[in-house]
């Protein structure tokens, strides 16, 4: 009885610690994330970051490509806002094509892998925490995306 107490608290645990996400509106999106994965997990900062996505689009992406960024911070028993400060936090861009040249614009329809490096080099215990996040994307052609990310998880290297 014991050990499989212990066995269903470890699954438990180990789902607590994967980042998970979920496309928002999906009815009405005409691009839609497939899978995600970042590795390390959890985030180590300093260091790299590697992030790969899974998309699907029903039609040509072309720039400018707006993505706007919800995102929060837990703090005690809830999330608080993060501001845009210096590009980094609740931020819209105005073209994820020039701010990400790895993203490979133009994309056309279909499926597609995505595999971006990201190199932090901030060391700050302000920033070690759990996070979560919505990110909206539209392009000119009127394609659109929604994505809802929770238990993203930075700490601080040792």
């Amino acid at each position: 009885m014991i050990s499989s107490l212990c066995i269903v608290f470890l699954q438990l645990t180990l789902v607590a610690t994967q980042i998970s996400w979920e496309n928002c509106d999906s009815n009405s999106n005409s691009i839609k994330l497939l899978n995600l994965t970042v590795n390390p997990y959890p985030i180590i900062m300093p260091g790299s970051v590697s992030i790969e996505i899974s998309v699907h689009s029903n039609q040509d992406l072309t720039s400018p490509i707006k993505v706007e960024l919800a995102l929060h911070k837990k703090v005690l028993f809830s999330y608080v806002s993060l501001p845009c400060i210096s590009g980094i936090g609740s931020c819209t861009y105005d073209d994820l094509c020039t701010l990400c040249p790895q993203c490979g614009c133009p994309l056309k329809a279909g499926d597609h892998m995505l595999t971006i490096p990201i190199t932090i080099f901030i060391s700050s215990w302000t920033l070690a925490g759990n996070y979560q996040g919505q990110v909206h994307i539209q392009t000119n052609s009127g394609a659109t995306a929604c994505v809802k990310v929770s238990n993203v998880h930075i700490k601080l290297s040792k």
